[in-house]
């Protein structure tokens, strides 16, 4: 069996392109012949070169408008000749190898069509999108139960009743990981938390900041770090400058996922904050696994994938409300011993070995 990944746009903006590149070894170690097409930019050859071997076919395409890409993946289709494609997102730069004889996976992981920033033009746009992919796909691969429900729901409404439906969340790549034995700032009496993504206010970067106005009150042991960029930064840093934040949060801007190892491992605690929208219901936070290698503590959301990972046992609060983040922080006590996920089953080698065997049982002929 060849499959043959069809990725969009540049790691460093879109996710969707982690499930390819974290998957390509497994299949490949299971026997598969693995092709990825993906756009020629700079992040994305590096993490190709990262996490690659050299049995993986890359196909670059050139940046373009949505024609251009879309007669560059139509042919680079035709180079690889998959029996099965696999599309890591389902957008109009990626609406190829439509008359292509392959066994056809469609990746949904998020609700773009319930995005309520998005234009009201925008949502009907992924609306049909998302329900022509029910047609087009053999099967689904949903990154969220949440979903595995939507979509289970309009095969029933638009009578495609033929197209399977898997469920795979994001995971992380164990080969990126190398600093588990340094020196942790855990061993110091400083508590470090820790967040990733990008720096806006529907991601939570506000209630973080009103939480650490609030913490600081109560001790200086106490430390935020803050990695990404976004829209709202120089909010973000003026909110800081006026409030006497700056010896607690630091902002470190972007940093390449294969660098950040260091501050994981010296992380007391991760943040990973979440709204009761349907946005986020449907989405899985690819940063949520990314934490979880490191056995450490994750406050986040009672919301959508969170709560999937870590049921009842889990470290929530309110994103609406700052002084729920601020009470989890100041009654957190990290010498106590937690109950934590197992990260063996959030790897790209877990998921792959499950979805290899799935469309193995469900296709091969």
């Amino acid at each position: 069996m060849h499959i043959c990944f069809v990725t969009i746009g540049d790691i460093k903006e879109l996710a969707t392109t982690k499930r390819a590149l974290g998957l390509a070894n497994v299949l490949h170690e299971l026997g598969w012949e693995v092709s990825i097409i993906i756009q020629d930019a700079n992040e994305n050859r590096i993490r190709v070169n990262l996490e690659c071997n050299k049995y993986i076919k890359i196909l670059y395409f050139k940046k373009s408008n949505f024609l251009g890409e879309l007669l560059q993946k139509n042919e680079l289709i035709k180079i690889a000749n998959p029996s099965v494609i696999y599309y890591t997102s389902f957008s109009i730069r990626n609406m190829v190898g439509f008359f292509h004889t392959s066994i056809k996976l469609v990746e949904h992981s998020e609700l773009t069509s319930k995005i309520a920033d998005a234009s009201k033009i925008r949502q009907l746009q992924a609306l049909l999108i998302e329900n022509i992919s029910v047609y087009f796909a053999d099967a689904l691969i949903c990154a969220s139960k949440y979903l595995v429900n939507v979509f289970e729901e309009r095969k029933k409404i638009l009578f495609a009743t033929k197209t399977k439906i898997f469920y795979s969340p994001y995971a992380y790549n164990s080969s990126l990981l190398k600093n588990f034995a340094s020196e942790s700032i855990s061993n110091t009496p400083v508590l470090t938390l820790l967040f990733i993504g990008s720096l806006v206010k529907n991601y939570g970067l506000m209630t973080l900041l009103h939480a650490m106005k609030n913490v600081v009150k109560h001790t200086d042991k106490i430390k935020l770090i803050l990695v990404g960029k976004g829209a709202n930064e120089v909010e973000a840093r003026k909110f800081i400058h006026d409030n006497q934040l700056e010896d607690f949060i630091i902002m470190k801007g972007y940093i390449a996922e294969d660098e950040l190892d260091n501050l994981f491992a010296g992380a007391d605690i991760f943040l990973a904050p979440l709204n009761d929208s349907i946005q986020d219901w449907a989405r899985c936070p690819s940063k949520l696994f990314m934490y979880l290698p490191y056995n450490k503590p994750v406050f986040t959301c009672r919301i959508g994938e969170a709560l999937e990972i870590f049921g009842e046992n889990g470290f929530y609060f309110d994103n609406n409300n700052p002084e729920s983040l601020a009470n989890l922080i100041l009654n957190y006590n990290k010498t106590n011993i937690y109950t934590l996920p197992n990260p063996k089953h959030h790897t790209w080698d877990y998921r792959g070995k499950l979805l290899s065997n799935w469309v193995l049982e469900n296709f091969k002929s």
